[in-house]
């Protein structure tokens, strides 16, 4: 289980963490001190542990180890498998009907289909969960999209769901944060040093999607005092700002 985990992806380390309640390693730490039974015990209540253990990344240069063989090689075939479907259109239809039947019921959805101004990062973790455990990775969406269109596109989970339920255009992320930070400084009269707190929160932005208080309370935003002290250079309308944010890089038609 150790080795299985040093070739998770980060992507696959969050989905465990969500599955599990905590990460990896920690949890592998703890496990190694339990009896067998209370092992089997944890594995029965988390079914798709070894699933997301043994997941290996889609694209990676890592080598497991050589194989020997004295015969010609020959190249039979090359496939992606996308869950039980066979086709990388059969994975994007499958994904667009699930989210078009749910994205009136599921709160995740709601929050990102119809109200992505408010949307908080706890909704974001919920819904990539919510995908994650059908297969719907942002991973394998972008495979799977890239296979059907011949292109790499570096859209987020919430660029491929508003695509599916909107038909919004999918559009790589960083694009539509370089494009929200352009409106949000063009909205108003900014001050400089308003300006410049903007610019951090949209490159924040690009590694850690949506913009709520909680992004400006870890990291270097927690080392200049948090949400509460950046609030003060907004006069007290931060949150307002983050909302903005959300907004124009999720609903512009110019994203």
């Amino acid at each position: 289980m150790r080795a299985m985990v040093k070739r998770m992806d980060a992507e696959t380390r969050e989905s465990f963490e969500r599955h599990t309640g905590e990460g990896a390693e920690a949890t592998l730490q703890r496990l190694s001190t339990r009896s067998g039974a209370e092992l089997e015990g944890w594995l029965a209540a988390h079914p798709r542990a070894v699933e997301l253990l043994e997941r290996r990344p889609l694209r990676t240069g890592s080598n497991d180890g050589v194989v020997l063989s004295d015969h010609e090689d020959e190249l039979l075939r090359i496939e992606e498998i996308f869950g039980r479907n066979t086709t990388p259109e059969d994975y994007i239809t499958g994904f667009e009907r699930f989210v078009r039947e749910n994205m009136n019921q599921v709160p995740a959805l709601i929050a990102v289909t119809q109200r992505p101004r408010d949307l908080t990062r706890k909704e974001l973790s919920e819904l990539a969960g919510l995908l994650d455990e059908r297969n719907y990775s942002e991973s394998m969406l972008r495979a799977a999209y890239g296979r059907a269109r011949n292109a790499d596109i570096a859209a987020h989970i919430i660029g491929f769901v508003r695509q599916a339920a909107l038909g919004d255009p999918l559009i790589p992320y960083a694009t539509r944060v370089d494009g929200a930070i352009v409106r949000i400084e063009a909205s108003r009269p900014w001050t400089g040093r308003q300006k410049e707190w903007l610019r951090r929160i949209g490159r924040a932005l690009k590694d850690k999607p949506v913009a709520d208080p909680t992004l400006l309370d870890q990291g270097a935003f927690a080392d200049k005092g948090g949400f509460k002290r950046i609030s003060q250079e907004f006069d007290g309308a931060l949150d307002e700002v983050l909302h903005a944010f959300n907004e124009a890089i999720w609903t512009s038609p110019a994203a």
